[in-house]
């Protein structure tokens, strides 16, 4: 009863959010993850998106938060500015055909790189198998996704790739990462290669000036908005 209950207060957390014609598509627990995770289709104007989110997390018990959205029309194109920002990896690499995904998420990137650099194979790594099935059978992910942590698969890996994306988080904001982390993702670049991460400090820096954003917003239970504003950082060899 208690577990119905709470499945019953997260789907009207998500329908207050999204609106009452938002359809829920699937509402379920990612351990890995630490929090429930669902699907939700909603319409925004004369556009349909499809958006993997979250309840709960680092803002608290009734937090939805955004982690990944798709445009059912177009779905190569990135809806979140901070995945656009991080896209311009690729245009700083002078012929990019390997790239390293660490984070799969809503396969957002996955869908652009296959669209817009067919050239270009990707690499997935997620240490959450749930979060990957969600975007097997939600979000047009076809291809096979290694299930590891990244830091274990950075420091056995001897692949270089001319790409590397990090889109690491969890309920609790960003995946730990120390020196030795980051000195892996750039000993695993190709020369010339470039490192693209998603820098989105305001999940543990509460100190961050948050500015209003289209792409990706927060919301409490009470019903007050606060967004978020991601951004991208970038290293090359």
């Amino acid at each position: 009863m208690a577990l119905a209950n709470s499945a019953e207060h997260h789907r009207r957390l998500i329908q207050g959010y999204f609106g009452p014609n938002a359809r829920i598509r699937i509402l379920r627990d990612a351990p890995v993850f630490d929090s429930p995770v669902f699907v939700v289709d909603y319409d925004q104007g004369a556009r349909h998106y499809r958006t993997l989110g979250s309840v709960g997390g680092f803002a608290g018990a009734d937090q939805i938060t955004e982690q990944s959205s798709m445009d059912l029309m177009y779905p190569a194109n990135l809806v979140f500015h901070y995945e656009r920002l991080m896209s311009l990896a690729f245009a700083l690499v002078e012929r990019p055909v390997t790239a390293l995904l660490l984070g799969v998420g809503g396969a957002a990137m996955w869908r652009f790189v296959r669209a817009y650099l067919p050239d270009c194979a990707p690499t997935l790594v997620d240490c959450d198998q749930a979060v990957v099935a969600v975007a097997k059978r939600w979000f047009y992910l076809t291809q096979t996704a290694v299930i590891d942590d990244a830091r274990r698969y950075l420091a056995a890996t001897t692949q270089k790739f001319d790409a590397i994306l990090v889109d690491l988080y969890d309920a609790h904001g960003p995946a730990a990462s120390d020196a030795a982390f980051w000195t892996r993702c750039l000993d695993a670049l190709a020369p010339g290669g470039c490192l693209a991460t998603n820098w989105a400090d305001f999940a543990v820096n509460r100190q961050v000036n948050r500015s209003p954003s289209r792409s990706r917003r927060s919301r409490a239970a009470a019903g007050s908005t606060a967004p978020l504003s991601p951004g991208a950082g970038f290293a090359t060899t």
